[in-house]
């Protein structure tokens, strides 16, 4: 099992009690305690625009906490996403066929090409995070937004229908 999990600013959005990054933990801390009780070897792959760290695959209780602890703390010099880096890191150093879960929220291009590289050797299981504050922006009037990727800031007036419509389209 290997897990191909996103690292990039966006993971640091949350808007109730957790992170996007403590949810990818915990996914990754259950799915893998789970993959190593059936003998399997774990391992992780983390990405922003650049392949941050790769921890092989390896077996046993302290294995996984390292894998998790990488996942929770890991501290990304990226801030922008680029899946393809990770997906063509994993199709050529992982031989051996292998599930591999992809943990994102996917708001990324270009990987499309990488992903069906990836997808020929291995079986892919995506896993979309999305908080449930995007889904839906809130008629509040003006606000300031900020893309935690590109620290780029702008005006969204969220009292206008068609704005509210086309950000909602971007989670469907």
């Amino acid at each position: 099992v290997v897990f191909l999990v996103d690292q990039s600013a966006s993971t640091r959005f949350g808007s109730k009690d957790r992170s996007r990054a403590e949810v990818q933990a915990e996914l990754v801390a259950t799915l893998a305690f789970s993959a190593i009780a059936n003998g399997d070897k774990v391992g992780c792959c983390l990405v922003t625009d650049r392949v941050e760290k790769w921890v092989p695959p390896g077996k046993g209780r302290s294995h996984v906490l390292r894998v998790v602890r990488e996942v929770l703390f890991g501290r990304p010099a990226g801030r922008k996403t680029s899946l393809a880096e990770g997906l063509e890191l994993i199709a050529r150093i992982q031989k051996r066929r292998s599930i591999v879960f992809v943990v994102s929220d996917f708001l990324d291009h270009g990987y499309e090409t990488a992903l069906a590289v990836a997808a020929r050797r291995h079986d892919l299981i995506p896993l979309v995070l999305i908080d449930p504050a995007e889904r839906e922006l809130p008629n509040v009037g003006l606000v300031e937004v900020e893309d935690l990727e590109t620290g780029v800031r702008r005006l969204v007036d969220t009292s206008d229908r068609a704005t509210r419509e086309a950000h909602a389209a971007r989670f469907h």
